[in-house]
């Protein structure tokens, strides 16, 4: 028995979370910063939320940039 078994990031974040990722990664806020690559950035979301690939490590890791940054940052 593996943590595995109840934490379902991958398919939360295509499935359920599909949306808010959309909302956050894709909006023209997070695309116009200058440290992300504005073409890999919405080509890694789009290939997860349609299961052409496993993106997990890396959708997770911008979204917790961006939400750090307009915390931060924004002062959101």
């Amino acid at each position: 028995m593996g943590y595995a078994d109840y934490r379902r990031y991958r398919t939360w974040f295509r499935d359920q979370l599909a949306d808010y990722l959309q909302d956050i990664l894709l909006s023209e806020k997070t695309l116009s910063r200058p440290y992300w690559d504005r073409k890999n950035l919405i080509q890694i979301v789009t290939d997860h939320i349609k299961g052409r690939g496993t993106y997990l490590r890396e959708v997770r890791k911008a979204l917790q940039v961006e939400l750090t940054h307009r915390i931060l940052v924004e002062n959101i």
